[in-house]
């Protein structure tokens, strides 16, 4: 990882503690290094990280939130296939996740955590996240053997139903502290 991404997550992580569901000066420097700084970071890295995509890298994407309205305790960065997950709440991708605390961030392959039903976003039952998780996990596993590094437990930290349906989302986990 070079430098410039690691002053980005760096900073991030040293945000997080300042969360706020209001857009204060921290929430808004934390939502520029989200949505701009760390998606360009990634889209800078697109032939590598699309080429380990195989032939889901084709069509690369990046995508990013910080929260919908109010700022969001867990914010993240995702790239994925475009076809395969149009959008987060859609498919399996490669997600980055900030604990709440700033202690770190979180690596992860997760799965779209919610649907949009009637015009408003409404969180998947954990019976059926669970059964989306085990049966990308067996796929990992019957084409690697095992899940390698990425068998950490995700916790975010968090209060709020949404942000604790990605942790139920996650497929497999690599935490990376910061102090």
């Amino acid at each position: 990882m070079d430098e410039k991404l690691k002053k980005v997550l760096r900073r991030i992580c040293e945000l997080q503690p300042h969360w706020s569901k209001e857009n204060t000066p921290e929430m808004q420097e934390r939502g520029t290094l989200i949505n701009k700084e760390l998606t360009r970071e990634l889209k800078t890295r697109e032939s590598s990280l699309a080429s380990k995509m195989g032939l889901y890298g084709s069509d690369f994407g990046v995508g990013s939130s910080d929260g919908m309205g109010s700022k969001t305790e867990a914010p993240w960065a995702r790239f994925h296939s475009e076809r395969m997950s149009p959008r987060a709440s859609d498919g399996y991708y490669a997600v980055i996740h900030f604990k709440r605390d700033g202690s770190g961030l979180y690596l992860t392959l997760g799965c779209g955590s919610t649907s949009w039903v009637k015009g408003s976003l409404v969180t998947l039952k954990e019976e059926l996240l669970k059964q989306k998780t085990e049966i990308a996990r067996k796929i990992v596993v019957s084409e690697h053997s095992d899940l390698g590094s990425f068998i950490d437990q995700i916790t975010l930290g968090v209060k709020n139903k949404l942000p604790k349906a990605f942790e139920q989302a996650t497929v497999l986990s690599k935490f990376i502290g910061y102090e």
